[in-house]
């Protein structure tokens, strides 16, 4: 069914449903339970794992449950700050959860026209919402803005260029929760790491796991395999290194590519096959360093305090990406206007955004590995 009916269906609806029930921020009593609505892939989950733990650290300690889509269900397995997790699948089966929740609020991440105004059909009384300001978002369409109007939810500003993961938890000022703790929280079980371990084997004293994945789920932000295999012999040739290659069924061409391409005297585990989301967590969580472009994986590694280097191609900066001393970004030359943005993944200019990609390059890469490198051998010592 076209999108554009069914959003204008929701729309009419809510129009009419607004004379019976009111407005949707109303905040009678301390919410007992929460649902927090993010539609969005695995790293921006990631990066909304603070909300969950300020819901569930704040004074009201609510039942938190979460809804996405059935890869991120995986995702927070065995995460203490989330109760229950429900797969977004259809229209009328994310209708039928929200109306059998019985939820006290809900807050939804990004502008999600769908979500919103579910939310609101299915009666539940307070819905934070956001609104995105300070650039263009497509999220942030004439739908979206009339039915935020219509319905009257609690909105909270989104910047664009500010950091996604603190603008996030804007959303939760509403409920009375004011915190600015970014923090990623995920974790595993002792399962998954029994089999992880079984992987790596007997790791060897002085070695250490470097991380890689040739690829991200959007392909455009491909830096590519040959450059992978490179930049892993130019470490090799330095320092005492294992490469463990990363990837999925749908990064198998990339994975495949850059295994063949690898030299003595690459030392590397092919981790690309086989491996669920839990025991991805478990994994990455053994490592040392983790180098990708900017794609889920990196933002795991982040919540696990493994040091990280984020090859940036396109991508906004001081947005999303893991950024610290232990955490490095790799930025195509200047002048440069980013091609994609958290609220913003499609206005973009193919050749600008190819070109950015094409001029990041191996040395640039490879300087910022070295660096982070002999941090963490030293500490190692």
């Amino acid at each position: 069914m076209n999108q554009n009916f069914v959003v204008g269906i929701l729309w009419f609806l809510c129009l009419g449903t607004r004379i019976l029930r009111g407005r949707a921020d109303r905040r009678d009593h301390t919410p007992s339970r929460v649902l927090v609505v993010q539609m969005a892939k695995l790293g921006d989950m990631v990066c909304t794992t603070p909300v969950f733990h300020a819901l569930k650290h704040s004074s009201c300690h609510p039942h938190v449950t979460v809804m996405g889509n059935k890869v991120n269900k995986e995702l927070l397995v065995d995460n203490t700050d989330v109760d229950e997790y429900l797969v977004f699948s259809s229209v009328m089966s994310a209708y039928r959860l929200m109306h059998a929740g019985h939820f006290d609020a809900v807050i939804v991440v990004t502008p999600d026209v769908v979500s919103v105004a579910l939310a609101y059909l299915a009666g539940i009384p307070f819905i934070a919402a956001p609104k995105v300001i300070g650039g263009y978002s497509p999220f942030e369409s004439l739908w979206y803005r009339s039915l935020r109007h219509i319905i009257g939810c609690a909105v909270a500003e989104h910047r664009i260029g500010n950091y996604a993961p603190r603008e996030y938890l804007n959303l939760l000022k509403p409920l009375g929760i004011d915190v600015s703790d970014t923090r990623k929280h995920l974790a595993f079980s002792q399962e998954s790491l029994k089999k992880v371990r079984l992987l790596f084997g007997n790791k060897e004293k002085g070695v250490l796991y470097v991380g890689m994945s040739p690829s991200a789920g959007n392909k455009l932000k491909n830096w590519g395999a040959e450059r992978f295999a490179e930049l892993a012999l130019r470490i090799s040739r330095k320092y005492r290194v294992c490469i463990v290659v990363f990837g999925g069924e749908r990064d198998r061409e990339e994975t495949t590519l850059m295994v063949r391409s690898l030299a003595l005297p690459v030392s590397f585990l092919d981790l690309s096959r086989g491996l669920l989301i839990p025991e991805l967590k478990a994994a990455i969580s053994l490592l040392d360093m983790f180098i990708a472009v900017d794609t889920g994986p990196i933002y795991i590694a982040e919540a696990f305090s493994v040091p990280t280097v984020d090859i940036l191609g396109p991508v906004a900066e001081g947005e999303q990406a893991p950024a610290s001393e232990f955490n490095l970004v790799v930025l195509p030359p200047s002048p440069r206007v980013p091609q994609m943005r958290i609220m913003n993944v499609h206005g973009y200019n193919l050749a600008e955004l190819k070109r950015q990609i094409d001029t990041t390059t191996i040395d640039s890469v490879y300087d910022a590995c070295d660096h982070l490198l002999q941090k963490i051998a030293r500490a190692h010592d």
